[in-house]
């Protein structure tokens, strides 16, 4: 790819309201889509497939896959293929299959859009380890390389992110912590590390975002910030 250039040119490529795709964007490309049934799973799924890719329609109601299998079909894009699976009651086992399945007949995966499932509230009750937020929405940890030793079923959470990311909340939605930073940013983020807290304290919510941190709270807690007087 050359050398992007500022003007016309660069506002073309970066302005996403203006993009129009190639109609052979994705050709080749082989698409794993989980919630393919209804909603925006479906949507995705139909349109992947009318610019190019073989889509692999994942959902729990196979009547439902049939019907947007049918209509990809009808449309002469690349014939898809169903992955009938309930998130909430399969096992290890269960995903190992179907991984194997995948490997065996595209030999490949080269994108996963994992739309099934439904948070419910904002914070998961994780003590109480309610099944369908961690089944449904932490399935995908499972598709990976065949596991040689016990491992714990999530990966430790990182103390020092979850300090950070708690103060980006509160600038993101409390109006007396942004004018504590406002007042003294160091002082505000003195209580955590000292590489989180001199990104902080410098508004470096690129190299925030950059250290694992949840994209949306970083925008969200610049943008409250940048619009205070």
């Amino acid at each position: 790819m050359g050398r992007l250039e500022s003007g016309a040119e660069k506002q073309a490529v970066t302005d996403t309201r203006n993009y129009q795709p190639a109609a052979d964007v994705l050709q080749g490309r082989v698409i794993l889509i989980t919630g393919a049934s209804d909603g925006i799973g479906k949507a995705v799924a139909q349109a992947a497939a009318a610019h190019g890719a073989t889509v692999l329609l994942h959902g729990r109601n196979v009547r439902k896959l049939e019907a947007v299998y049918d209509s990809i079909v009808a449309a002469k894009q690349p014939r898809p293929s169903i992955v009938p699976l309930d998130f909430e009651k399969a096992g290890p086992e269960e995903y190992e299959k179907i991984a194997t399945a995948l490997e065996q007949q595209f030999g490949r995966l080269d994108a996963l859009l994992h739309n099934a499932g439904m948070l419910g509230e904002r914070v998961p009750d994780v003590v109480e380890f309610n099944p369908s937020w961690h089944h449904n929405y932490c399935s995908v940890g499972f598709w990976s390389a065949e596991r040689t030793a016990v491992t714990p079923h999530y990966p430790a959470t990182n103390p020092e992110l979850v300090a950070l990311t708690t103060a980006l909340h509160a600038l993101a939605y409390d109006p007396s912590a942004r004018e504590a930073y406002k007042r003294d940013a160091a002082g505000y983020a003195s209580g955590l590390s000292a590489e989180h807290a001199e990104l902080l304290e410098k508004g470096d919510f690129k190299g925030i975002t950059a250290l694992g941190v949840h994209p949306l709270v970083s925008f969200l807690a610049r943008m409250q910030l940048e619009r205070m007087p």
